[in-house]
């Protein structure tokens, strides 16, 4: 019967060793299943603070970006507005030239006009004075 007990002691110690072993396994896999879950965490949370810094380095390059692309197209644009009123102050000069020319031409028609009258009229008066000369010669030279 001592042989039974200690069999007994042997398989009793056994079964609570396993038991505590089984146990103690169970608790430090739990400890180092509980550390990983705060490794995960903490890698997870260090790549979200990532992400956000990342973000928002992105946005801040976009403005500047946006900032530079906006400052450009306004001078572009005020470059075109002086480019147009040049181009404008042209048109109108080029405008009033032409009227110039034209009022120019009109006033030396007119002149020419009456220079040609002028002549004309000369012209019709010498005849006269020739047909008057003649008739006073003949006159003359009959009397």
């Amino acid at each position: 019967m001592e042989v039974l007990i200690a069999i007994i002691a042997v398989l009793g110690g056994l079964i609570v060793g396993a038991i505590s072993g089984y146990v103690g396994r169970q608790v430090i896999s739990g400890r180092r299943g509980e550390a990983a879950r705060r490794e995960a965490s903490r890698i997870l949370e260090d790549a979200a603070e990532e992400k956000r810094a990342i973000l928002l380095g992105a946005k801040e390059e976009s403005l500047g970006t946006r900032s530079a692309v906006e400052a450009d197209l306004r001078e572009r644009r005020s470059e075109l507005q002086r480019t147009e009123r040049r181009l404008s102050n042209r048109e109108e000069n080029s405008e009033r030239r032409a009227t110039n020319v034209e009022r120019r031409e009109r006033s030396l028609a007119q002149q020419e006009q009456a220079v040609q009258q002028a002549q004309d009229e000369l012209v019709e008066l010498k005849q006269k004075e020739l047909e008057q000369l003649e008739a006073i010669s003949n006159l003359s030279a009959f009397s």
